[in-house]
């Protein structure tokens, strides 16, 4: 069997193709060997072309968030910048406050782990300055509790 010509796998990264050249050679070779017609061929590079892009995207998207890296909870520093009530954290870790209706809150100046400790405890939706205020108001307004119930500073 003949591999497919070098100019057309050239020819199809002109077009602007992400895909490896590999990658192009491998399902040009598979579909002639498997006698794909002309649709299936399409098909299988388009979602090769895909794959591709969902690729290069995730990674240009993941080199420009400059996340820096975190640590888990096992290695996070509860002595720093400031103490954090690690049993009261471990409290809200049963998520027993979503039986009891209770809302969290978690507030404290820039640096001290929120974000590290909202991104590890999934269930827990961000919001606005504005946003966070105006749940507490409305709480308040409606006997269930106020910002002791639903927040701790750290």
């Amino acid at each position: 069997m003949n591999a497919p010509p070098v100019d057309v796998i050239d020819k199809l990264g002109t077009l602007g193709l992400r895909a490896a050249p590999e990658a192009l050679r491998s399902l040009l070779e598979s579909s002639t060997r498997g006698r794909a017609s002309p649709t299936e061929v399409c098909e299988r590079l388009v979602e090769l072309e895909r794959r591709a892009r969902d690729t290069t995207n995730l990674d240009r998207r993941t080199r420009a968030a400059t996340l820096g890296t975190f640590c888990t909870l096992d290695r996070f520093d509860w002595n720093h910048p400031r103490s954090i009530d690690k049993s009261l954290y471990e409290r809200l870790l049963t998520l027993d406050f979503l039986e009891k209706g209770h809302n969290v809150l978690l507030r404290g100046q820039s640096g001290v782990g929120k974000t590290a400790h909202k991104r590890d405890g999934g269930p827990v939706e961000g919001s606005g300055l504005e946003q966070s205020i105006e749940v507490m108001k409305q709480l308040a307004g409606h006997g269930r509790g106020g910002p002791e119930a639903t927040s701790a500073r750290w």
